[in-house]
């Protein structure tokens, strides 16, 4: 289905205005800022002994910023220079397999990736910062399945899923480093590196049944966004308390 297919189908990702292609290059812009902060300041370390490499606080906000970078491949510019590539990608893909048809709702988009990019992602690696590093493998594990899911798509739909370039070159390497980092330098029990990765998988399976029943039947967009706002909200309590339980089994072990 070509991008003007789908534009008669109503993707004319109007009521948000321009905002709607703006908000990925404002987070290439608030990613370039970061990098230069992460790497030219110690100010969002955890662990000065350490090389930044091996900092959970440097790699949970190396994961911050990657997602805003594959958010601007998804969003902003994808390989073929398409904006919002990925939501035209998963709209024709729904609709040839029959899932749905139409567009996604734009409050999803945003909801769905400001909500995680610019609130959640950020409290979560300022957090890590602080003091709760096994948040960083919370948010490692996310990536990999996210990753992982655009390797997914591409063999599915028969062509690039937006992200993909991002998924392979920055989400994988840096998940799976960043995953051991915090195992073998914290020692984490295996169980609770399971929960974080079921809690990946979790949020995922949300996001893909649950906007795509949304689609089916008709829901609106307001509540297909507050789906993927509570999506959000969801996966961030389950880094936190796994978090806790690591902290606290920890110290019992010591």
């Amino acid at each position: 289905m070509s991008y003007q297919e789908m534009y008669a189908l109503g993707a004319s990702f109007g009521d948000f205005g321009t905002f709607l292609y703006a908000w990925p290059w404002m987070g290439l812009g608030a990613a370039i800022v970061l990098l230069i902060i992460t790497f030219c300041t110690d100010t969002l370390r955890s662990d000065k002994a350490v090389a930044r490499w091996k900092d959970p606080a440097v790699l949970a906000w190396l994961c911050s910023i990657a997602y805003m970078l594959h958010n601007f491949e998804e969003y902003g510019c994808d390989l073929y220079g398409n904006p919002q590539g990925f939501a035209f990608c998963m709209s024709a893909l729904m609709s040839t397999k029959g899932i749905a048809t139409g567009a996604f709702a734009e409050a999803v988009i945003l909801s769905c990736n400001i909500g995680l990019l610019w609130v959640f992602s950020p409290i979560a690696s300022s957090m890590v910062t602080c003091g709760h590093r096994h948040m960083a493998a919370g948010m490692a594990f996310f990536e990999i399945v996210n990753g992982l899911g655009h390797v997914f798509l591409t063999r599915v739909g028969g062509s690039y899923s937006p992200g993909l370039v991002t998924s392979l070159i920055i989400f994988l390497p840096l998940g799976i480093w960043t995953l051991y980092v915090c195992y073998w330098q914290d020692k984490q029990p295996k169980i609770n590196m399971l929960w974080l990765f079921l809690a990946a998988i979790l949020y995922h399976a949300i996001m893909m049944l649950g906007e795509g029943s949304a689609m089916k039947f008709g829901i609106s967009g307001a509540w297909q966004g507050a789906i993927m706002m509570a999506d959000n909200v969801l996966i961030f309590i389950l880094w936190w308390v796994i978090d806790r339980k690591t902290t606290r089994l920890l110290r019992k072990n010591k």
